[in-house]
Protein backbone atom coordinates (compact mmCIF):
# COMPACT_ATOMS: atom_id res chain seq x y z
CA UNK A 1 0.00 0.00 0.00
CA UNK A 2 3.29 2.37 0.46
CA UNK A 3 2.97 3.27 -3.62
CA UNK A 4 -0.86 4.77 -2.55
CA UNK A 5 -0.09 7.06 0.09
CA UNK A 6 1.53 9.89 -1.87
CA UNK A 7 -2.61 10.98 -1.61
CA UNK A 8 -3.96 12.38 1.31
CA UNK A 9 -7.37 10.35 0.25
CA UNK A 10 -8.38 6.81 -0.22
CA UNK A 11 -11.55 6.00 -1.81
CA UNK A 12 -12.70 2.81 -1.47
CA UNK A 13 -15.04 1.96 -4.39
CA UNK A 14 -17.07 -1.17 -4.65
CA UNK A 15 -20.36 -2.03 -7.38
CA UNK A 16 -23.11 -4.57 -7.35
CA UNK A 17 -24.15 -5.70 -11.03
CA UNK A 18 -26.78 -7.76 -12.68
CA UNK A 19 -26.34 -11.24 -11.41
CA UNK A 20 -28.33 -15.16 -11.71
CA UNK A 21 -28.11 -17.80 -10.03
CA UNK A 22 -24.43 -19.47 -10.73
CA UNK A 23 -23.62 -15.90 -13.14
CA UNK A 24 -20.30 -15.80 -11.38
CA UNK A 25 -19.33 -18.98 -11.47
CA UNK A 26 -19.84 -19.38 -14.95
CA UNK A 27 -18.60 -15.53 -15.87
CA UNK A 28 -21.44 -14.33 -16.64
CA UNK A 29 -21.19 -16.32 -20.10
CA UNK A 30 -24.69 -16.64 -21.71
CA UNK A 31 -25.42 -14.52 -24.25
CA UNK A 32 -28.28 -12.80 -22.31
CA UNK A 33 -26.17 -12.15 -19.26
CA UNK A 34 -24.88 -8.59 -19.25
CA UNK A 35 -22.55 -7.44 -16.24
CA UNK A 36 -24.89 -4.28 -15.52
CA UNK A 37 -23.65 -1.74 -12.75
CA UNK A 38 -27.03 -1.71 -10.40
CA UNK A 39 -24.93 0.09 -7.36
CA UNK A 40 -22.08 2.38 -6.65
CA UNK A 41 -20.28 2.64 -3.30
CA UNK A 42 -17.68 4.97 -2.27
CA UNK A 43 -16.39 5.53 0.84
CA UNK A 44 -13.41 8.17 1.08
CA UNK A 45 -10.93 7.56 4.14
CA UNK A 46 -7.59 9.36 5.13
CA UNK A 47 -5.06 7.43 3.58
CA UNK A 48 -2.27 7.74 6.79
CA UNK A 49 -5.15 7.02 9.25
CA UNK A 50 -8.00 5.40 7.77
CA UNK A 51 -10.34 7.82 9.21
CA UNK A 52 -14.07 8.30 7.26
CA UNK A 53 -14.33 11.57 5.44
CA UNK A 54 -17.72 10.82 3.47
CA UNK A 55 -19.49 8.35 1.54
CA UNK A 56 -21.32 8.21 -1.58
CA UNK A 57 -24.14 5.83 -3.13
CA UNK A 58 -26.28 5.58 -5.97
CA UNK A 59 -28.31 3.12 -7.35
CA UNK A 60 -28.46 2.83 -11.13
CA UNK A 61 -31.00 1.01 -13.87
CA UNK A 62 -29.87 -1.64 -16.16
CA UNK A 63 -30.47 -1.18 -19.79
CA UNK A 64 -30.44 -5.03 -21.11
CA UNK A 65 -31.62 -6.73 -18.38
CA UNK A 66 -34.08 -4.06 -16.43
CA UNK A 67 -35.64 -6.17 -14.53
CA UNK A 68 -33.56 -7.73 -11.21
CA UNK A 69 -33.48 -11.24 -10.89
CA UNK A 70 -34.65 -12.83 -7.76
CA UNK A 71 -30.88 -14.22 -6.79
CA UNK A 72 -29.55 -10.20 -7.22
CA UNK A 73 -32.37 -8.86 -5.09
CA UNK A 74 -32.08 -11.86 -2.17
CA UNK A 75 -28.00 -11.06 -1.87
CA UNK A 76 -27.80 -7.38 -2.07
CA UNK A 77 -31.11 -6.02 -0.60
CA UNK A 78 -31.89 -4.28 -3.61
CA UNK A 79 -35.56 -4.52 -4.85
CA UNK A 80 -37.10 -3.56 -8.21
CA UNK A 81 -39.09 -1.19 -6.53
CA UNK A 82 -35.97 0.71 -5.01
CA UNK A 83 -34.41 0.42 -9.10
CA UNK A 84 -37.37 1.29 -10.78
CA UNK A 85 -37.77 5.02 -8.20
CA UNK A 86 -34.22 5.64 -7.22
CA UNK A 87 -32.14 4.39 -9.84
CA UNK A 88 -30.16 6.73 -11.95
CA UNK A 89 -28.65 6.57 -15.37
CA UNK A 90 -25.21 5.88 -15.92
CA UNK A 91 -24.41 8.85 -17.24
CA UNK A 92 -26.18 10.41 -14.29
CA UNK A 93 -24.85 8.48 -11.81
CA UNK A 94 -20.64 9.25 -12.94
CA UNK A 95 -22.22 12.56 -12.45
CA UNK A 96 -22.95 12.28 -9.00
CA UNK A 97 -19.80 10.10 -8.42
CA UNK A 98 -17.36 13.20 -9.87
CA UNK A 99 -19.51 15.67 -7.71
CA UNK A 100 -18.54 13.53 -4.55
CA UNK A 101 -14.50 13.13 -5.48
CA UNK A 102 -14.37 16.54 -6.17
CA UNK A 103 -15.87 17.69 -3.24
CA UNK A 104 -13.03 15.87 -1.40
CA UNK A 105 -10.75 18.80 -1.99
CA UNK A 106 -7.38 16.59 -1.66
CA UNK A 107 -5.45 14.32 -4.05
CA UNK A 108 -7.21 10.75 -4.18
CA UNK A 109 -6.79 7.70 -4.95
CA UNK A 110 -9.52 5.30 -6.30
CA UNK A 111 -9.23 1.02 -4.98
CA UNK A 112 -11.07 -1.79 -4.73
CA UNK A 113 -10.93 -5.45 -4.23
CA UNK A 114 -10.67 -6.64 -7.67
CA UNK A 115 -11.51 -4.45 -11.03
CA UNK A 116 -14.38 -2.44 -10.33
CA UNK A 117 -13.41 0.49 -12.25
CA UNK A 118 -12.77 -1.98 -15.18
CA UNK A 119 -16.63 -2.82 -14.84
CA UNK A 120 -17.69 0.68 -14.89
CA UNK A 121 -15.65 1.87 -17.33
CA UNK A 122 -16.95 -1.47 -19.57
CA UNK A 123 -20.39 -0.26 -18.91
CA UNK A 124 -19.76 2.86 -20.16
CA UNK A 125 -18.60 1.54 -23.38
CA UNK A 126 -21.44 -0.90 -24.35
CA UNK A 127 -23.55 2.10 -22.74
CA UNK A 128 -21.94 4.54 -25.11
CA UNK A 129 -21.05 7.58 -22.11
CA UNK A 130 -17.10 9.00 -20.88
CA UNK A 131 -16.61 7.22 -17.82
CA UNK A 132 -14.71 9.34 -15.28
CA UNK A 133 -10.94 9.40 -15.42
CA UNK A 134 -10.62 8.22 -11.74
CA UNK A 135 -12.56 5.23 -12.23
CA UNK A 136 -10.18 3.95 -15.30
CA UNK A 137 -7.45 4.50 -13.27
CA UNK A 138 -8.64 2.83 -10.13
CA UNK A 139 -6.37 0.14 -7.98
CA UNK A 140 -6.75 -3.75 -7.57
CA UNK A 141 -5.96 -4.29 -4.04
CA UNK A 142 -7.12 -8.33 -4.10
CA UNK A 143 -3.33 -9.27 -3.82
CA UNK A 144 -2.60 -6.97 -0.92
CA UNK A 145 -5.36 -7.89 1.42
CA UNK A 146 -4.94 -11.63 0.51
CA UNK A 147 -1.24 -11.39 1.36
CA UNK A 148 -1.99 -9.37 4.49
CA UNK A 149 -5.26 -11.02 5.64
CA UNK A 150 -3.77 -15.07 5.71
CA UNK A 151 -7.30 -16.82 5.86
CA UNK A 152 -8.39 -14.45 2.41
CA UNK A 153 -9.28 -16.81 -0.39
CA UNK A 154 -10.99 -16.02 -3.83
CA UNK A 155 -13.90 -17.84 -2.20
CA UNK A 156 -14.81 -15.01 -0.48
CA UNK A 157 -16.24 -11.71 -0.85
CA UNK A 158 -15.62 -7.95 0.03
CA UNK A 159 -18.43 -8.02 2.65
CA UNK A 160 -16.52 -11.08 4.02
CA UNK A 161 -13.60 -9.06 5.07
CA UNK A 162 -15.24 -7.70 8.37
CA UNK A 163 -15.55 -10.81 9.70
CA UNK A 164 -12.55 -12.62 9.01
CA UNK A 165 -10.39 -9.93 10.61
CA UNK A 166 -13.33 -10.09 14.04
CA UNK A 167 -14.65 -6.56 12.76
CA UNK A 168 -18.29 -5.78 12.97
CA UNK A 169 -20.58 -3.23 10.87
CA UNK A 170 -24.39 -2.84 10.49
CA UNK A 171 -26.09 -3.23 7.27
CA UNK A 172 -26.44 -5.21 3.77
CA UNK A 173 -24.06 -7.69 3.47
CA UNK A 174 -23.59 -7.14 -0.88
CA UNK A 175 -24.73 -3.46 -0.90
CA UNK A 176 -21.91 -1.86 -2.01
CA UNK A 177 -22.05 0.28 1.09
CA UNK A 178 -21.70 -2.45 3.68
CA UNK A 179 -18.43 -3.56 0.98
CA UNK A 180 -16.79 -0.30 1.43
CA UNK A 181 -17.26 -0.64 4.87
CA UNK A 182 -15.94 -3.75 5.02
CA UNK A 183 -12.87 -3.06 3.12
CA UNK A 184 -12.00 -0.37 5.33
CA UNK A 185 -12.20 -2.63 8.75
CA UNK A 186 -9.45 -4.86 6.73
CA UNK A 187 -7.14 -2.12 6.03
CA UNK A 188 -7.81 -0.93 9.59
CA UNK A 189 -6.85 -4.57 10.83
CA UNK A 190 -3.80 -4.46 8.95
CA UNK A 191 -2.42 -1.17 9.69
CA UNK A 192 -3.20 -2.31 13.15
CA UNK A 193 -1.44 -5.70 13.11
CA UNK A 194 2.73 -5.82 14.15
CA UNK A 195 4.61 -5.75 11.17
CA UNK A 196 5.73 -9.25 10.15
Amino acid sequence: MDHLLNCNTLVILDVEMTAWEGSCARGWSEPWEEREIIQIGMLAVEAATLKPLGHFSCLIKPKINPKLSPYIIALTGLTQQMIDSDGLSLEEAFKKSTKFVSGLKQTFKIISNGPDGLYLFDNAVFEQVECPEFFKKGISIRSYLKKNISSYTDEYFSCDLVDLVGGSIEGQKHSALYDVQSIAEALRYIKASPAV
